[in-house]
């Protein structure tokens, strides 16, 4: 019982536990009550949005134009038709309608500009029935989603007009709402679910209501510390769910493990101190060790500048840290306080075991004949598994990403309505809201007026005339026209004309001016990425370019992926080999876990793109498919699939090992290990599973493809990869699964690191009465 000793650590934490009982309980309540109260505020403050690159080059680009030029970045898109369907141009009526429309918006004190056919004919549909008005407004996105309701209220005021509203402002304030109706659905639906799946596991109410609890505590703890983060840092709305669901199904999954041993323990005759103690020692250890694993991989995430991955690092990092503080701290001052009561009435005093309490060996049946069956043929099963994963996952060789757009938005949506008319060629020429803007400077940094380069800038607005998808191009290169062939003339009169003088300060600042490129590709096609790379390619030596818009941010979101993906990925494999490597020692068991994590994440993109991309199950999921995934969700599946996953690989994989130590049978210890923990791991991945599943039923379809593709991983991981692949290539590798280098060995001999379960063991020592 060397891993369950009574000094140490373990000993003196059950110690102050079972004393310090009613202070766990009062953390507890006071937690449920606070972040229950803090839970609007934290969302409020929470900012939408978060798929572009943290202070980026697009942004800084945005930033210089709105200096120098006064762009003001168009926040609501307001869809306007006739309802008499009359033209907004030659009907008097729908036009005054119009008017009215466009003078009660720029009344508001809050609307920067407003821009309409007036000011550009290309936002006028085909047929001239309908018209877009882009709204500029004022503020940060937390005060114009403060004035967002009066904008709404105006834009809806004009009888006789229809208005659709999407945009970045409108979809932002319907993503928290969003937010709020997925956040009431964890509670209402996947809480409940989990606790009739412990309620079937345990088979007694008391014991099954305790991982909800922490849960509880994990979930409400959570928005005190998002809300806190938010003030030092941007935080991602699009993150809250993530991390919610996240911290709530591993808090729970702790829970389990911590409850399960304790049961054993007490139901053996151990009192609920040494019980306790013994739970920590085996349970809380690996408990411990999954957490660290799931932080480090969610850190991984930090390498990638994108403020949404960024948000899940750090938010997810302090709700796993949440997770391990209830299940190792709050969960063990209720079984304190509990005492032999979660174990049942016949233990309460030390005496007779609860028959409902599974032991170790309760449970077996069915899973230790899967086990002695793997073992027999491991050759054949790996084969076969191996070959079902590689073939599940082949799709993934014509994965497509793309940054998410108003599409994320159901169909019923304003947002999704408004975006869909204005992509339609049939109905618009093009969208007026996704034009380029191109920040064009000198080389030499001379004034853009000088001769040269004038001449310059009218050869490159030619260029980028004819790239294919360009529609227009103004700027300067407008003000110079064919009916002035030589701007450097006039400018060089004694007086210019004041209207041309109007025009040349607005688009001219020293040695920049302002381009605007009209495109008919949408923004987030990789047509319009390669147009982007003509754009700059087509710049002359004496000019130098800088992009901004819609296409920019996704270009720049693909590149920042592929630059610090890989990193990323190093890290999270790395960290899962190196906690696997302390835990048990054995380089060959952390590779192999490390592979099975990859073919696992393989099954399941593949999955993914033959769901999602390729537009199958659109009734049964409620979405409408893109034809893209979003190019974080890949990302982020893999840092939380592969912390996940440690849960079940380390609650296996020490069984094994304790088996293994005992006996050094390779196949026995494999079927024991398996048959051990075949109930407990299934219970904890259906449990996960319904809150991962908690994402996909949400509206949103980039949160469906992460919810769909990590329930998968997560079904695959549970299943295919613990019970059959994990068993069979162990089965194949014999005695190599527990090699170790003698310099492991004596570092992990020093430090005192094992990570063994063992079995329930009634301790006989001499002690006061067993509290209860």
């Amino acid at each position: 019982m060397g891993f369950a000793s009574r000094s140490g650590m373990p000993g003196g934490f059950a110690r102050t536990t079972v004393k310090l009982r009613w202070v766990g309980l009062i953390a507890l309540l006071a937690t449920l009550v606070v972040g229950l109260l803090m839970t609007p505020g934290t969302i409020q403050a929470l900012e939408p949005g978060g798929f572009e690159v943290t202070r980026g080059t697009v942004a800084q680009t945005e930033e210089q134009l709105a200096d120098r030029f006064g762009t003001a970045q168009v926040d609501l898109l307001i869809l306007v038709g006739d309802s008499g369907h009359g033209s907004l141009v030659a009907d008097p009526g729908a036009r005054a309608r119009l008017g009215t429309l466009l003078d009660r918006l720029r009344a508001r004190p809050e609307v920067i500009q407003v821009v309409g056919p007036e000011q550009l004919p290309l936002s006028l549909s085909r047929d001239q029935r309908e018209a877009v008005l882009m709204v500029s407004v004022r503020g940060d996105e937390r005060t114009q989603q403060a004035e967002f309701g009066q904008l709404e209220a105006v834009a809806r005021s004009v009888e006789g007009l229809e208005v659709a509203l999407g945009g970045s402002l409108a979809a932002n304030v319907d993503a928290q709402q969003l937010a709020r109706e997925d956040l009431q659905r964890a509670e209402l639906v996947a809480l409940p679910i989990a606790l009739l799946i412990l309620l079937i596991y345990f088979r007694r109410p008391l014991p099954a209501l305790l991982p909800i609890l922490v849960g509880g505590f994990a979930i409400t703890g959570t928005f005190p510390l998002l809300r806190g983060l938010a003030e030092l840092t941007p935080v991602s709305l699009f993150a809250l769910n993530i991390v919610v669901f996240l911290g709530l199904g591993l808090a729970i999954d702790y829970s389990l493990f911590i409850v399960q041993r304790q049961r054993e323990e007490l139901a053996i005759g151990n009192p609920v101190d040494v019980a306790l103690r013994r739970t920590l020692a085996t349970a809380g250890k690996t408990v411990l060790f999954s957490g660290i694993a799931v932080i480090v991989s969610l850190l991984a995430l930090a390498w990638v500048p994108i403020s949404l991955l960024r948000s899940i690092a750090l938010g997810g990092t302090l709700v796993v840290v949440l997770a391990n503080v209830g299940a190792l701290v709050i969960l063990p001052t209720l079984l304190a306080l509990l005492g032999g009561r979660v174990a049942g009435e016949g233990v309460l005093g030390g005496g007779s075991i609860d028959p409902r309490i599974e032991s170790p060996h309760g449970r077996e049946g069915a899973w230790s004949r899967i086990a002695a069956a793997v073992m027999r043929r491991p050759g054949v099963v790996a084969a076969i598994v191996g070959a079902a994963l590689l073939l599940t996952g082949a799709p993934v060789l014509r994965l497509q990403t793309a940054p998410a757009d108003a599409r994320m938005f159901p169909p019923t949506s304003e947002i999704h309505r408004v975006h869909a008319a204005l992509s339609d060629s049939e109905r618009f020429t093009v969208d007026p809201s996704a034009t380029q803007l191109v920040l064009v400077t000198t080389a030499s940094g001379g004034s853009m007026l000088a001769p040269d380069a004038l001449a310059a800038l009218q050869d490159y607005a030619q260029r980028l005339e004819s790239i294919e998808g360009v529609v227009a191009v103004s700027g300067l290169n407008s003000v110079l026209g064919p009916q002035h062939p030589s701007l450097a003339e006039l400018l060089a009169a004694p007086v210019v004309p004041p209207a041309l003088q109007a025009e040349l300060d607005a688009l001219v600042a020293d040695d920049a001016t302002l381009l605007r490129v009209v495109s008919q590709l949408p923004s987030a096609s990789p047509q319009a990425r390669a147009q982007l790379a003509a754009i700059e390619a087509r710049a002359p030596h004496e000019l130098e370019v800088a992009l901004a818009g819609a296409a920019a941010h996704a270009r720049e979101l693909d590149r920042a992926l592929a630059e610090r993906l890989p990193w990323a990925a190093l890290t999270v494999a790395l960290s899962s080999f190196v906690v696997l490597l302390l835990a048990f020692g054995a380089p060959v068991i952390a590779l192999e876990a490390v592979i099975m994590n990859v073919l696992s994440l393989t099954a399941s993109f593949g999955a993914l793109v033959f769901v999602f991309q390729d537009g199958r199950f659109e009734q049964l999921l409620d979405y409408r498919s893109i034809g893209t995934i979003e190019p974080t969700v890949p990302v982020m599946m893999f840092a939380l699939v592969f912390g996940l996953s440690m849960d079940y690989e380390l609650f296996l994989l020490s069984r094994i090992r304790e088996a293994w130590l005992r006996d050094a049978d390779n196949s026995r210890s494999v079927i024991q290990g398996l048959t051990r923990t075949g109930a407990i791991i299934t219970t904890a991945a259906v449990i996960l599973i319904v809150f991962v599943l908690g994402l996909a039923a949400g509206t949103l379809v980039f949160m469906k493809q992460l919810g769909i593709g990590m329930a998968l991983a997560i079904l695959i991981d549970a299943t295919l990869i613990r019970m059959l692949l994990v068993p069979a290539t162990m089965g194949l590798l014999g005695k190599w699964n527990w090699w170790s280098p003698a310099w492991l060995t004596r570092m992990r001999a020093a430090l005192g690191i094992e990570l063994r379960e063992g079995e329930a063991e009634r301790e006989r020592i001499a002690q006061g009465p067993a509290n209860s």
